[in-house]
Order: C-alpha cells, then sequence, then structure tokens
C-alpha cells in the first residue's frame, strides 16, 4: 500500500539529506538571532525619547474618556501613543 503511494523515503540518503536540510534552515535561523541580538544591543545607537518633543502615551484610546483625551492632544499637536484594546467600535 505505501510502495503505491511512494511516500516513504527511497533510501538512508534521502533521510539523511532531508534531516541535513532541516539543521541547515535551524542554524541559519540561530545564526540571523545572533546577528540581531548583536546589532540590536550592540551596534545600533539608542534612541532619546525626548528627541521627539513633547508626546504622551494614552492607554484606553479606543473609547471614552482615552479616545476623548487622544483627541484632545491631537488637536493641540502634541505626538501621542494611543494604546487599546479594541481595533473596531461599532
Amino acid at each position: 500500500m505505501w510502495e503505491k503511494a511512494n511516500l516513504l523515503p527511497q533510501s538512508c540518503e534521502d533521510v539523511l539529506a532531508a534531516l541535513a536540510l532541516v539543521v541547515v534552515l535551524a542554524l541559519i535561523r540561530l545564526t540571523i538571532g545572533i546577528f540581531t541580538a548583536v546589532f540590536v544591543y550592540f551596534v545600533r545607537q539608542p534612541v532619546n525619547p525626548r528627541s521627539y518633543g513633547a508626546w504622551a502615551v494614552v492607554t484606553g484610546a479606543s473609547d471614552g474618556i482615552g479616545k476623548a483625551y487622544a483627541h484632545l492632544l491631537a488637536e493641540k499637536g502634541r505626538l501621542s501613543m494611543d494604546i487599546g484594546q479594541c481595533l473596531v467600535i461599532g
């Protein structure tokens, strides 16, 4: 039954080739992760939040008082990071 569908590997070399591919992909992912960590923690210059000027974090900005406060800050031209749980309020 399995031979008709040709789902089994033909030889041990096929299994080893597949395993080698998995190992190579895992090593590539690990290498990218290491390079990313080195860049983020040692190479990249830190960002000073004050360089953006006056800004605020508004929580609960999807509805109610938080939404009104976010709109008030926007009217005054202030930068704000609005945090809320609802994507769409009907």
